[in-house]
């Protein structure tokens, strides 16, 4: 669903969603490397990304328990 005049429409792909998550490239990289398309105001790109989490790729899966 589209809002019928949105502030702003971005354009990527997963994989560069995913790029980014995992800092591999960074969002004004992006843009200007045209992997991300922004019509309307860009600042509002900048606001919704801020709410993506991003983590450590290599966190742990399983941890041990510690003895006591």
């Amino acid at each position: 669903m589209r809002h019928a005049k949105p502030d702003a429409t971005v354009t990527m792909s997963k994989a560069t969603l995913d790029r980014i998550s995992l800092r591999q490239i960074t969002l004004s990289d992006a843009v200007r490397t045209g992997e991300i398309k922004v019509e309307g105001d860009g600042r509002n790109l900048t606001e919704l990304m801020g709410f993506i989490t991003t983590f450590d790729p290599s966190f742990n899966i399983v941890t041990p328990i510690a003895k006591h």
